[in-house]
């Protein structure tokens, strides 16, 4: 019975610390991935705070430079200068396209910032995947390395009792030869004493 209760104990220790285990792993692994995808949101947010910035401010900068058009044909006009043509204008257009390139260029770089977010946040969202897939088949291996364990528990007792069985056969067959002997001697006492017994 003492063999039989340790198998038990050892098994629902196998079995139970393999399910604690696989447990914990996997909480594990929810909580990081949990943490990348809250990563991931937060990178997209700057993603698409990054391009509400650079439309802000390339709207700024053709704000300014028709500003800067308007003080530049204003000034050319109260000096008598003819701001439809010639040089007067070339200045006047040559500020809008400077100032509408300035303008692409402020957006050009803001796409650009939210492309590096867009991308860590891609990344963020990949890892999370890969942490939560780590995590589960981490969780099955300690269920199966459980599983091997109380199976090699198994094996192992079904092998004592095997050990324990042969061990009491021979010990059976011991005693009934040791029976099977002293009968014989019992006998051959009776014949020496001539019966006497």
């Amino acid at each position: 019975m003492g063999l039989q209760a340790g198998l038990f104990a050892n098994l629902a220790s196998s079995i139970g610390g393999s399910a604690s285990n696989y447990y914990a792993t996997r909480a594990q692994g929810r909580i990081e991935s949990d943490a990348l995808k809250l990563n991931a949101t937060r990178a997209e947010a700057e993603a698409q705070d990054a391009l509400r910035r650079g439309e802000t401010a390339a709207s700024r900068q053709l704000g300014a430079t028709g500003r800067l058009v308007g003080s530049q044909r204003a000034a050319m006009a109260a000096q008598g200068i003819n701001i439809d043509s010639g040089s007067a204008s070339e200045v006047t257009q040559d500020t809008a396209a400077l100032g509408a390139l300035d303008a692409l260029t402020t957006r050009n770089n803001a796409y650009r910032e939210a492309y590096g977010f867009k991308s860590q946040a891609l990344g963020y969202a990949g890892q999370a995947k890969l942490t939560r897939m780590g995590a589960r088949s981490a969780g099955y291996s300690t269920l199966l390395t459980g599983g091997l364990s109380a199976a090699r528990d198994l094996a192992s007792y079904g092998g004592q009792v095997q050990a324990q069985n042969q061990r009491q056969l021979i010990l059976d067959r011991m005693d009934a030869q040791r029976d099977e002997e002293w009968n014989k001697l019992s006998q051959a006492t009776r014949k020496v004493r001539g019966n006497s017994w």
